[in-house]
């Protein structure tokens, strides 16, 4: 789980003043001087105020965190965490449509800009659905659709929009290693390829692909 990972790189670190790997994701994270952290698959309740982020970055210079927890005990589980600082977050809101609530896979955490427009930044978790299973399938396209109508929603209000998360679909070949092998399974199924057809067609931009191209 994402916060045991964090944790173990604030208990193993090497670098005095931030106490994880410089060589970590976090530590590069912290090294860069990131501001917002986006985070899935915390597997936890209530997030312990001031752990493990807390123990980061020091009680000087602390991260805010907003988390969406599982209703079902160590299950999902996403949060955002900012610079208290330098990017405080001013408003955060867990529901979709209201199906969705307390599932812990959706977190929207809203900050300030200087444009005055303020930045939304959204961390999700999209189970992996089961091919085999017409229940969990439609309980995910059911998902994604509501993430989409979110997305336009936001769009429209005319803010700054970051969404990261883990999907648990490729959308093209080049995202998935073994893309023949995966054809009718749950990931990589045309249905739910589909859903960033849409969202491209919609207006909105891959950061990765247009910062790296295909890689």
């Amino acid at each position: 789980p994402a916060v045991r990972g964090l944790r173990r790189a604030v208990r193993g670190g090497t670098s005095a003043q931030a106490g994880i790997p410089r060589s970590s994701p976090t530590g590069r994270a912290v090294g860069r001087g990131w501001r917002v952290l986006m985070i899935q698959y915390t597997k936890m309740g209530e997030w312990p105020a001031g752990q493990p982020l807390g123990e980061i970055s020091g009680a000087a210079n602390g991260w805010h965190v907003v988390h969406d927890e599982c209703r079902a005990k160590g299950r999902a589980g996403v949060a955002v965490a900012s610079k208290a600082k330098r990017a405080p977050i001013v408003n955060s809101r867990s529901s979709l449509d209201g199906a969705f609530d307390a599932t812990g896979r959706w977190i929207e955490a809203d900050l300030d800009t200087s444009d005055g427009h303020g930045l939304t930044v959204v961390s999700t978790y999209v189970h992996t659905g089961d091919a085999d299973d017409a229940t969990r399938m439609a309980e995910k396209l059911a998902f994604l659709d509501a993430i989409r109508v979110r997305m336009a929603e936001l769009r429209g209000a005319g803010r700054h929009v970051v969404v990261t998360g883990d999907f648990n679909v490729g959308h093209r070949e080049l995202d998935i290693k073994n893309w023949k092998g995966n054809r009718g399974k749950a990931g990589f199924l045309p249905e739910e390829r589909s859903f960033f057809d849409a969202l491209l067609a919609d207006g909105w931009v891959d950061v990765q692909r247009t910062l790296a191209g295909d890689v």
